[in-house]
Protein backbone atom coordinates (compact mmCIF):
# COMPACT_ATOMS: atom_id res chain seq x y z
CA UNK A 1 0.00 0.00 0.00
CA UNK A 2 1.20 3.31 -0.75
CA UNK A 3 1.58 6.41 1.57
CA UNK A 4 0.81 9.83 0.96
CA UNK A 5 2.55 11.48 -1.45
CA UNK A 6 5.25 14.24 0.08
CA UNK A 7 3.81 16.92 -2.49
CA UNK A 8 0.87 18.25 -4.01
CA UNK A 9 0.06 20.10 -6.70
CA UNK A 10 0.64 23.78 -6.40
CA UNK A 11 3.47 23.03 -3.80
CA UNK A 12 6.88 25.21 -4.41
CA UNK A 13 10.12 23.48 -4.78
CA UNK A 14 13.47 24.53 -5.85
CA UNK A 15 15.42 22.48 -8.11
CA UNK A 16 17.98 22.47 -10.38
CA UNK A 17 17.76 22.65 -14.14
CA UNK A 18 18.76 23.41 -17.58
CA UNK A 19 16.80 25.85 -19.88
CA UNK A 20 17.19 27.35 -23.37
CA UNK A 21 17.32 30.94 -21.60
CA UNK A 22 19.46 30.76 -18.30
CA UNK A 23 21.70 27.81 -18.57
CA UNK A 24 22.05 25.97 -15.30
CA UNK A 25 20.51 27.05 -12.32
CA UNK A 26 17.96 26.84 -9.48
CA UNK A 27 14.49 27.93 -10.00
CA UNK A 28 11.51 28.20 -7.43
CA UNK A 29 8.73 26.15 -9.32
CA UNK A 30 5.05 25.11 -8.18
CA UNK A 31 4.06 20.85 -8.62
CA UNK A 32 2.41 21.11 -11.34
CA UNK A 33 1.32 16.98 -10.85
CA UNK A 34 2.12 14.50 -9.26
CA UNK A 35 2.40 10.76 -10.21
CA UNK A 36 2.43 7.63 -8.16
CA UNK A 37 5.15 5.55 -9.69
CA UNK A 38 4.47 1.22 -9.47
CA UNK A 39 7.92 1.06 -7.26
CA UNK A 40 8.81 1.32 -3.41
CA UNK A 41 6.98 4.80 -2.64
CA UNK A 42 8.06 7.09 -5.67
CA UNK A 43 6.45 9.66 -6.93
CA UNK A 44 6.98 11.54 -10.38
CA UNK A 45 6.75 15.44 -9.77
CA UNK A 46 5.82 16.86 -13.10
CA UNK A 47 6.96 21.01 -13.49
CA UNK A 48 7.85 23.59 -15.98
CA UNK A 49 11.20 24.97 -16.75
CA UNK A 50 11.65 28.75 -16.85
CA UNK A 51 11.23 28.28 -20.72
CA UNK A 52 8.24 26.69 -20.37
CA UNK A 53 9.54 23.66 -20.83
CA UNK A 54 8.60 20.46 -19.05
CA UNK A 55 10.45 18.75 -16.33
CA UNK A 56 9.71 15.98 -13.94
CA UNK A 57 11.68 14.53 -10.98
CA UNK A 58 11.18 10.90 -9.07
CA UNK A 59 10.99 11.63 -5.49
CA UNK A 60 11.00 9.09 -2.80
CA UNK A 61 8.44 9.08 0.50
CA UNK A 62 10.52 11.64 2.21
CA UNK A 63 10.31 14.01 -0.56
CA UNK A 64 13.97 13.49 -1.70
CA UNK A 65 15.36 13.00 -4.98
CA UNK A 66 18.03 10.16 -6.16
CA UNK A 67 20.53 13.27 -7.05
CA UNK A 68 19.62 16.11 -4.22
CA UNK A 69 18.72 18.41 -7.36
CA UNK A 70 15.24 19.29 -5.25
CA UNK A 71 14.30 20.85 -2.21
CA UNK A 72 10.95 21.88 -0.48
CA UNK A 73 10.86 26.13 -1.37
CA UNK A 74 9.70 28.05 1.79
Amino acid sequence: MKRRAPYAPGDRVAVIHTCAHHGTGMVVTPVLRVVALNENNRWRLEMRRCDGTGMHVVVNERGADRHGYLERAQ
